[in-house]
């Protein structure tokens, strides 16, 4: 891969991860963030705790990704705590993709320009797992569900956040009919302006209400303080399958892993 990341850490639900090239230039905040991270990571549209090592997928020829098995309980992974990611660039936002992950609903938005950013990844960890006890878990897999036609992957490492932060132009208010109403969506999704975020709520609910912590000058400061850290990035490693010839006649399971890493933007 020729980016650390791939596509973008994006704040508020890792922001302007995996959109189309036409919503954003390349020459963003993408780009800022990648280089915080080292090659093969890739990051989310949206936190969450499903994302974890020993889950496997595959791509399927038209690059759509499905599940195949979680192995999770068939590793032994290692965490510890990791320094903060701060980046610092021009990024054109997609002011629909902000709404949605703001959790505005079905809010009427007018277009999308560039708009100066700041992000943060903040109360960060980091899971790894071993090599070995990654092609162990995968041998346990039947290769009968593997097909040849598709591309098969296994997330090796995870980053995981508590808290993330976007400081963005008021700018961007425009797009929600300006700052008034732009405070009052803040406000609806449960934000309190410079107050903590509301408590969670229904089942499932992970928190993550965002508030406008602080408001200087020309722009906003944005914070999401999750209940639990969420899975913001992963490592996922390409892997192989199959039966190979054994002992007395018999046959085995050969897993290997592949120095290939799923890219979702396609930039290799």
């Amino acid at each position: 891969m020729s980016k650390a990341i791939g596509t973008t850490i994006c704040l508020l639900g890792v922001f302007l991860c995996l959109q189309p090239a036409a919503l954003f230039s390349q020459a963003n905040v993408t780009d800022a963030l990648q280089e915080t991270l080292p090659k093969g990571w890739e990051c989310l549209q949206g936190p969450n705790e499903l994302d974890r090592p020993g889950r496997t997928f595959y791509i399927d020829r038209s690059g759509v990704r499905y599940e195949l098995a979680d192995l999770y309980g068939r590793l032994k992974p290692i965490s510890g705590e990791v320094s903060s990611v701060v980046a610092r660039a021009n990024g054109q936002v997609s002011a629909g993709l902000f709404a949605r992950l703001l959790g505005f609903g079905d809010v009427s938005v007018s277009g999308s320009r560039s708009y100066a950013t700041a992000v943060a990844l903040l109360q960060r960890q980091e899971v790894r797992t071993e090599e070995a006890d990654a092609r162990a878990a995968l041998r346990t897999v039947d290769p009968t569900l593997i097909d040849p036609n598709y591309t098969y992957y296994i997330i090796r490492n995870i980053q995981l956040a508590r808290q993330m932060r976007l400081t963005i132009d008021k700018g961007v208010a425009a797009a929600f009919g300006g700052e008034v109403n732009f405070r009052r969506l803040v406000q609806v999704s449960g934000g309190k302006g410079t107050g903590s975020p509301a408590p969670s709520s229904g089942p499932g609910s992970t928190g993550g209400t965002p508030i406008i912590s602080a408001d200087e000058g020309s722009s906003f400061t944005i914070d999401q303080i999750f209940d639990k850290p969420l899975t913001v990035c992963y490592l996922a490693q390409k892997f192989t399958l199959k039966n190979v010839a054994g002992g007395a006649g018999g046959t085995i399971r050969d897993a290997q892993l592949v120095e290939k890493y799923w890219n979702p933007s396609g930039t290799e």
